[in-house]
């Protein structure tokens, strides 16, 4: 169903166009790696529907990747090892923050409490995908809700992707059962993807 929405909404990509939106590199090379570790034998097939994402493998701090070879690629993987349903794009967003994103963004931000991370962390995490504006709406002991809006070329395989890195990331700050839910998406038509987070 929601791929049915998104097909209405994105009936030519950007990337068909030669759009140019960049994810940061640490970011797109993380995705990226965690992708082929999850493809394991299948990773042929994955880079045979999206060859573009194999020199982002290796990519690092320096540089970018188009947010349309990003998300074609998680698409690319869901179809080969998952059900068409983006689920797989959120386990790979899970191993890539636990490989790398999660510490990666400790170190940048410092020590803080899971709330100031929500309210400060996110909206950079969210930057590092693209020209979009975050911000988060509602944050209290144990709970948040984030809005990204604007964004030049939205992605239902990239919001599902970065539930999970928000997810993953909250344990870091010692947030305990933490659960991050993708409510709304601009990829589908919705007129924000919002995102709401409980913890403990």
């Amino acid at each position: 169903m929601l791929s049915r929405r998104e097909k209405l909404h994105r009936p030519t990509s950007t990337f068909e166009r030669g759009g140019n939106v960049l994810v940061d590199g640490a970011m797109a090379g993380a995705i990226a790696r965690a992708l082929r570790t999850l493809s394991g034998p299948r990773w042929d097939e994955v880079v045979a529907r999206a060859p573009w994402i194999e020199p982002v493998v290796e990519m690092r701090a320096a540089g970018g990747a188009p947010l349309e070879q990003i998300a074609s690629a998680l698409e690319a993987g869901d179809l080969v090892l998952g059900a068409g349903d983006r689920l797989f794009c959120t386990v790979v967003g899970e191993r890539a923050a636990r490989d790398e994103l999660a510490a990666a963004l400790e170190e940048e931000l410092g020590a803080m409490t899971p709330e100031l991370f929500f309210d400060q962390g996110a909206a950079s995490w969210a930057r590092r995908l693209g020209h979009v504006t975050a911000r988060a709406t509602n944050v209290g002991r144990g709970y948040g809700r984030l809005e990204l809006r604007d964004h030049p070329s939205p992605s239902l395989a990239v919001c599902a992707c970065f539930t999970a890195m928000m997810t993953e990331s909250l344990g870091i700050y010692r947030a305990r059962h933490a659960e991050v839910n993708k409510t709304a998406c601009e990829g589908v038509g919705d007129a924000a993807c919002i995102y709401t987070a409980t913890w403990m």
